[in-house]
């Protein structure tokens, strides 16, 4: 049972606030600052608990339930795991993964421990079912997932790397996860030089000259030490590729006794490789216990805001489903994305005389000026993951919608062909949605 009165009374007003639970670099390493990096494949290859070849039994469009079908490290072959797919964290309308979809992802472990407020941020409020549910593997911002069989000119973009096909990519990633540790701390710095060195090559020649003397990793540390050391505007990009790509031997290169100054500060820079590596605990935020949630959730139905009470009626059910009913099929009425919610949150529940209102969704523009449309797409993908598990659960072809495009805005496209879907498949299925929320 749960605290959720003050959590809800601001759900409409106040954003998430994400923890440090998956990796990102925000300190780019070119010179310009408060970029974001995209990691390298070597990065996510070492630092992901699993690489590999995924398909998706439950349909989702923040978290989706996979199997393993090809491990290239991590869990075995079979493993079910539940992975919080939503790697935009809120600034990026949430991915829509469809049941039968094949995904190579790089996910890293949560170590959530007990229900968390929420681990996105973003453009996105939070919302009853991202109390309820947590995630064994989450995914770097950004990056880490890819729809296959690949498609497009870089198709492995989302994995930093430049390989254009799946099987030399399955190759390199085997090669570099059995290597021991230091050699992988050497691909990974050389690799974070690389990038540097491309993108800064008017000022790297030195730094390049050098990396091709250097044998192990403390010839690369020496490397960028002598860079840092030529001009005060290297220590960024040093300092960031030593805090990205450092392990064992660059603690102990930092920590060793050196006969000359590093030339920048290193406070920090240690600690965020052991956090990195999971050798230092990271805060993170937990919801407060509370026996009397009904009681919040009845005094929510109260409140003058229809985006509060919209949140106490999708749990309300839980307690006293007749109630929450009852509230969601009055606020369905409601114009706008709020009506839609409430309606694809009854269809959860196997209600179907809500689908005429949820299927609305596609028909209407969405309020595209409030957070770049980023909750109107939000729910389209959400009625669309409902019904790729109801079309499972009822042996009927799964969706294939068309894909919306700048000219078709208001997803008319994605109307008709849903309308037309559920109008052939609607009879013949039961809606359920397996991420409504639980917190049992």
């Amino acid at each position: 049972m749960f605290g959720l009165c003050g959590c809800f009374r601001n759900a409409g007003r106040t954003w998430a606030t994400k923890t440090l639970l998956v990796p990102v670099s925000l300190v780019g390493l070119s010179a310009a600052a408060n970029s974001i990096d995209p990691l390298t494949w070597q990065e996510l290859v070492v630092g992901a608990d699993f690489v590999g070849v995924v398909e998706c039994e439950v349909a989702g469009s923040t978290m989706a339930k996979y199997r393993v079908v090809e491990s290239w490290k991590g869990p075995e072959v079979g493993t079910e795991m539940l992975v919080d797919v939503d790697n935009g964290r809120g600034w990026a309308p949430s991915p829509l993964v469809s049941v039968g979809d094949h995904n190579l992802v790089t996910a890293y472990a949560t170590q959530i421990r007990g229900n968390t407020m929420s681990w996105r941020i973003g453009a996105r409020p939070v919302l009853p079912r991202d109390l309820c549910f947590r995630p064994d593997y989450a995914l770097p911002t950004y990056q880490g997932r890819v729809k296959l069989p690949l498609e497009g000119q870089r198709p492995l973009s989302a994995f930093g790397s430049y390989h254009s096909d799946l099987g030399s990519f399955r190759e390199s990633v085997l090669d570099l996860a059995r290597q021991p540790e230091e050699t992988q701390e050497a691909r990974v710095l050389l690799a974070l030089c690389d990038e540097y060195v491309r993108r800064e090559q008017h000022s790297s020649q030195g730094l390049s000259e050098a990396l091709e003397k250097a044998h192990n990793v403390r010839g690369i540390l020496d490397a960028l030490m002598d860079h840092a050391d030529a001009s005060p505007k290297n220590h960024g990009p040093v300092k960031s590729i030593m805090e990205r790509g450092g392990m064992t031997q660059t603690l102990a290169y930092l920590g060793g006794k050196r006969k000359r100054l590093i030339p920048f500060k290193i406070r920090g820079i240690p600690t965020r490789i052991r956090e990195r590596m999971g050798l230092v605990p990271v805060p993170r935020f937990g919801a407060t216990a509370t026996p009397t949630r009904e009681e919040n959730l009845h005094s929510l139905l109260r409140e003058d805001d229809p985006q509060v009470r919209l949140n106490a009626a999708e749990l309300l059910p839980l307690d006293r489903e007749e109630t929450g009913v009852e509230a969601l099929r009055e606020l369905a009425k409601l114009e706008g994305d709020l009506g839609a919610r409430a309606a694809i949150i009854l269809a959860g529940w196997g209600y179907k005389e809500a689908m005429p209102r949820a299927l609305g969704v596609f028909a209407e523009a969405g309020e595209v000026y409030k957070l770049q449309g980023i909750p109107h797409r939000d729910l389209q993908h959400r009625l669309m993951a409902l019904l790729s598990n109801a079309a499972k659960a009822g042996d009927v072809p799964q969706p294939e919608p068309p894909e919306p495009s700048d000219q078709d805005p208001e997803s008319k496209k994605l109307f008709v062909y849903y309308n037309d879907w559920w109008a052939m498949y609607g009879p013949r299925i039961s809606l359920h949605d397996p991420w409504r929320p639980s917190c049992d």
